[in-house]
């Protein structure tokens, strides 16, 4: 049986988690447990990513034609983060990730529920999500257009604004359905951009910049690893 909404698991399976502006330093959060010989690749944008036995590089996917992807979990582990975000705004980041890199994808790729000949199994995680307030400091060493930017903040503060960002944190690991053999695990961290905000506010939809720039990534190597252009 297909499931269309599984998309989220091809994104996860590719392993180029990559957020809308630029990548932070990635946080270990416990999902996958072993986090020894993770790396950069050529095509991971930024993301941490450690290719297991018979996995060398990207295209090794391409004999994978189908998606079987477990429930995507809310991990609370050690090391996890949802920082002024409450339950509600975590299904809104749920939706929204699954949506957006449903919109990248479409329907060109089978969803199964069953364990087969050409089915990758996905095992995902959404391991933070952090409500940021950036904080400027050591005024001296800053160069002078960055004073000019740093006085208009100033200027909104005194009038009851605030600069907030989203810092989202996804692990994920990809198997043979069949045998159980790990293919790639990975993990990355993502945020939005800055947002100037009543004191206070909360704009949980600015993560959808992170979710859709996800999804675009996804789809550009499911075709490179498939040979498309």
């Amino acid at each position: 049986m297909k499931k269309k909404i599984s998309v989220i698991g091809l994104g996860l399976a590719l392993l180029v988690l990559s957020g809308c502006n630029s990548s932070t330093p990635v946080k270990t959060q416990g999902f996958l447990g072993d986090y020894s010989h993770f790396e950069e690749k050529e095509w991971s944008d930024g993301a941490k990513v450690k290719l297991h036995t018979g996995t060398t590089k990207l295209e090794s996917l391409a004999r994978y034609s189908k998606v079987m992807l477990l429930p995507p979990e809310i991990w609370h582990g050690e090391g996890s983060a949802y920082q002024d975000v409450d339950a509600d705004e975590m299904k809104f980041v749920s939706g929204a990730f699954v949506a957006k890199v449903q919109e990248a994808f479409d329907a060109d790729v089978q969803f199964v529920d069953q364990a087969g000949p050409g089915v990758i199994t996905v095992r995902t995680a959404i391991t933070g999500v952090e409500r940021m307030y950036p904080e400027r400091s050591g005024w001296g060493y800053i160069p002078i257009a960055l004073l000019v930017e740093a006085g208009k903040g100033a200027t909104n503060k005194a009038q009851g604004e605030e600069t907030i960002v989203y810092r989202v944190s996804l692990e994920a690991e990809v198997y043979d359905s069949l045998n159980g053999g790990l293919l790639i695990s990975m993990t990355d961290q993502r945020t939005t951009e800055k947002r100037e905000v009543a004191t206070g506010e909360k704009r949980i939809e600015d993560v959808e910049q992170v979710m859709t720039y996800w999804g675009q990534r996804f789809r550009s190597n499911w075709d490179q690893a498939h040979g498309e252009s």
